[in-house]
């Protein structure tokens, strides 16, 4: 009997000592992540002062690239601090479909104009990945709708002769 017991108490450390390493483990990459991109959002808020760092993500012509995308070196420094911290977000949430749901803080922001027409420069600061694949999906999306409602209401204004 009590080799039984020194048996299940032996199972129950090793058991113990395995959970702690692969927690601790996981709890190091987690605090890595955090760290890094709260680093990264710390240096992105320098692009509003600094526009021309834009061309070490590949943005040769910064000053006309935000012209071109009607987004000024200020608001673009900010929607890279906000999905940078999202992608954070994402990759550590409990209910990742939650994130994109409709009526959702980053949904919202989707659903901006400004934020769409952002995009195609903005997507440039996030590293490839299922997050930055999702943002896509959800930009074409609301940019399809975006242009059938106008189409509509064009439609709409020319039958009513307004």
């Amino acid at each position: 009997m009590e080799l039984l017991f020194s048996s299940i108490a032996i199972v129950i450390s090793i058991s113990s000592l395995l959970w702690t390493i692969f927690s601790s483990r996981a709890q190091r990459q987690l605090l890595a992540l955090t760290s890094n991109n709260t680093n990264i959002v710390g240096i992105a808020s320098q692009i509003s002062e600094l526009p021309n760092v834009l061309k070490f993500h590949g943005i040769e012509n910064p000053e006309e690239e935000l012209k071109k995308h009607d987004v000024t070196a200020e608001e673009f420094a900010y929607l890279v601090g906000i999905f940078i911290l999202g992608g954070t977000y994402y990759r550590t949430a409990p209910n990742v479909s939650e994130i994109f749901a409709k009526g959702s803080y980053r949904h919202n922001m989707c659903l901006a104009p400004a934020t769409r027409r952002a995009w195609p420069l903005l997507r440039r600061m996030i590293t490839k990945s299922p997050y930055r694949d999702r943002l896509d999906e959800i930009i074409e999306k609301l940019d399809q709708q975006s242009c059938l409602y106008s189409l509509i209401f064009k439609h709409t204004l020319r039958s009513l002769k307004i």
